[in-house]
This record gives structure tokens, sequence and C-alpha cells, in this order.
């Protein structure tokens, strides 16, 4: 039997969700101007809830895209990385997105700074 695709299996569940967990990569996202310039490094967490699966590559290949945009916060990135997903991806009902800023152009003296946000599909 082969067991490489799950397309011809019957599932039967309540809720999807696939994490991304920690994709860290360099946005240019901030209110200070060398943030937008220079890049931070940002550490990304995604659930996606959905009514059928998903596959996390082209999901991946969102994120990296997207990240390719300047923004003045981490909110903006994230309003238009969740509106690209639920254009993409139908079959999405939620998404939880938490973002960290890793390295900031001042002493902070902490090891993050970040925001989490829930988006649902009307």
């Amino acid at each position: 039997m082969d067991f490489s695709s799950i397309e011809n299996v019957n599932l039967n569940f309540q809720e999807y969700s696939i994490i991304l967990k920690d994709i860290k990569l360099v946005l240019h996202c901030g209110d200070i101007k060398e943030e937008r310039n220079l890049g931070i490094e940002t550490l990304i967490d995604l659930e996606v809830k959905a009514n059928k699966f998903i596959d996390y590559v082209p999901l991946y290949k969102l994120v990296e895209n997207v990240a390719k945009g300047k923004f003045k916060y981490l909110e903006d990135f994230a309003l238009v990385l969740s509106q690209e997903m639920f254009k993409t991806f139908k079959q999405i009902k939620e998404i939880m997105i938490y973002l960290r800023k890793k390295s900031l152009p001042f002493n902070f003296y902490g090891q993050e700074i970040g925001v989490k946000l829930k988006f649902k599909k009307d």
C-alpha cells in the first residue's frame, strides 16, 4: 500500500491545523528607519486552521514572498500576510500569527519584542 499521499484517505476530522514554528526571516519592518532599511531578524510562528489539507511548502513560500516587502509595523506585515493567505488558500478559516524581533537597533535588555494576532474569515 502506498502511504505517500493522503488523497486516497477519507479523513474525518473536526478541525485541521498546520503549524509552522520559528521561521527565521529578515523583515524590513519597524518604526525606526534603520529597521526598515537594514532589516531585523524576526521569528514567525503560524497556526492555520482550515477545513481541509494545506500543503506547507506553498504556505512557507508565501510567507517568504510577503516578507520581501517593507512595513512600518509588525501588525502591517501580519495583516498583509493574512490577507494573502486567505486569498491563496480558500480552505483557511483562522490564522494565528506570532512575530518576534530578535535584534533591535537600540539598547534592549530582553530576548525579544513581538506581537500575536488572530485573523478569522468572515
